[in-house]
């Protein structure tokens, strides 16, 4: 009996992001121009299209925008973001930084499929009216390992360390 594996190949998308060396892209966060260089004698450095990333840094700039997003804010995905605004006016307790790291251990897994989370750890602040995230995650699809992503949610809202 012959097994068929016809259907498991790339499709031309995702064949041509590997031929040109990347699996994964994105536009850069911050809105970074790329530059068009004229070599005319009298050319100029010109800004172009928007930088972009890729593979890694592009999996990380969906992580952050993740975080920072609050569900409803994207309109084309509107369940797209963690809502850190229900913890806004509670008080600061070992209870809350549980619930914080269980729901961003449970949303962020399921809306970034192509991380996998080690490990979310939160700890509350009193004194300074803050909580500190830290959250160890990999990419196997691109075999980055021991990744971490350090920030702090405070009145300011969700901040990246």
């Amino acid at each position: 009996m012959a097994v068929r594996l016809d259907n498991l190949k790339p499709s031309k998308l995702e064949q041509s992001s590997i031929d040109n060396g990347y699996l994964y892209k994105d536009v850069k966060v911050d809105l970074g121009f790329g530059r068009n260089v004229s070599r005319e004698l009298y050319g100029s450095v010109q800004p172009g299209d928007l930088d972009d990333i890729f593979d890694g840094q592009a999996v990380i700039n969906s992580i952050k925008n993740i975080l920072t997003t609050t569900p409803g804010e994207k309109l084309l995905n509107p369940l797209l973001g963690l809502d850190f605004r229900s913890f806004l006016f509670e008080p600061i307790s070992v209870t809350t930084s549980y619930f914080i790291a269980q729901g961003i251990y449970e949303n962020l897994g399921e809306q970034e499929p192509r991380v996998t989370l080690q490990r979310v750890e939160v700890e509350g602040f009193p004194q300074d009216n803050e909580y500190k995230i830290d959250i160890s995650y990999s990419i196997p699809d691109l075999n980055i390992y021991n990744l971490s992503l350090n920030a702090a949610l405070n009145k300011d809202g969700y901040v990246i360390v």
